[in-house]
């Protein structure tokens, strides 16, 4: 509990960003402690110049060495309180929330590999250990069609039914067809959120959150309390993809959420797939460029699967 409270005070701290947090943890030998415990700034000396503008200069000591460092990441680092750490704990704790660290073993090397991964992931259920399973990603626009929703229910529930993982972001449309369609068959369905487990977003998937706590798994790098923001869902999405080995298109529009997770799985490595849809749509105009500039085409689960059946044959039924 010691350990995890440093975790916690090292992922929430303000004025810090995510790959010098990284940084940090590589310097320090992936010890939260030592970097709290780090000597930091020794001493500070004033100096006014000419113009009468006070300027701080400080003497670096034992963050010095770490690539990056910044003056205004050195001041943050100054900032010892852990009473935002101890709320999150007794927070989680209440809510029967684990809090996986990147150092843990447990921790998906899928996930950990990628460029800037989360430090923390707050898990809500039975989070599969991903990295010895087939695990598809499915995003959709929010303003889906009424095909893109029959088409990715239809789709999760083959993907389930045949042994793989379906991950989406429980937002309201595609990914909700996605999460419904993986429960319906019975399988087991991962969503990943941009906020506080405490915090129902949206509102209308109060269900859906309710049965994948039971039947799944629910995973946020933002402790309890976070508000799900705008700004979020976009830092959110590297982590859906990051955990899979495909992500799905459903359906998007040319300027859509969805695209922004193909174009993370890509610079990831990871294959990218997508539903054709109706020529001229508006629904359907930013998945059939997907397909028009090399993703592959589905129309059905099999058409993904069977590029990780040799790989995983333990995992993957074969239903042809």
């Amino acid at each position: 509990m010691a350990e995890r409270k440093y975790w916690l005070w090292l992922a929430n701290l303000r004025g810090v960003s995510g790959e010098m947090k990284l940084a940090l943890l590589r310097h320090f030998e992936n010890d939260p402690e030592a970097v709290y415990w780090g000597e930091g700034v020794r001493g500070v000396d004033r100096i006014v110049p000419l113009g009468g503008t006070m300027e701080l200069s400080f003497i670096w000591d034992g963050f010095k060495m770490v690539e990056g460092m910044s003056r205004s990441a050195l001041e943050a680092l100054e900032n010892k309180s852990t009473e935002a750490a101890d709320r999150i704990l007794g927070r989680c704790d209440e809510m029967g929330l684990r809090i996986l660290a990147i150092r843990d073993t447990d921790y998906p090397d899928r996930l950990r590999n990628i460029y800037n991964p989360p430090l923390l992931l707050y898990v809500q259920g039975r989070m599969p250990q991903f990295d010895e399973e087939v695990a598809v990603a499915m995003v959709g626009s929010r303003r889906i069609s009424a095909y893109g929703l029959e088409a990715g229910e239809r789709l999760a529930f083959q993907l389930a039914s045949l042994g793989a993982v379906v991950v989406s972001g429980l937002a309201a449309g595609g990914d909700s067809a996605a999460h419904r369609g993986a429960l319906r068959a019975g399988g087991l369905t991962v969503g990943v959120i941009g906020g506080g487990h405490d915090i129902l977003y949206p509102r209308e998937s109060r269900c859906l959150y309710e049965d994948l706590a039971v039947r799944g798994a629910i995973l946020s790098e933002y402790p309890p309390g976070t508000e799900h923001q705008a700004a979020h869902f976009p830092v959110r999405n590297r982590i859906i993809s990051g955990l899979c080995q495909a992500v799905v298109v459903i359906e998007a529009p040319e300027a859509s959420g969805a695209l922004i997770t193909a174009s993370r799985a890509l610079d990831q490595g990871r294959d990218v797939f997508a539903l054709p849809g109706q020529v001229g749509d508006w629904h359907c105009v930013g998945s059939n460029l997907l397909l028009r500039d090399g993703a592959g085409l589905v129309t059905d689960a099999w058409d993904i699967l069977v590029h990780y059946k040799d790989q995983f044959p333990h995992k993957i039924r074969d239903m042809r």
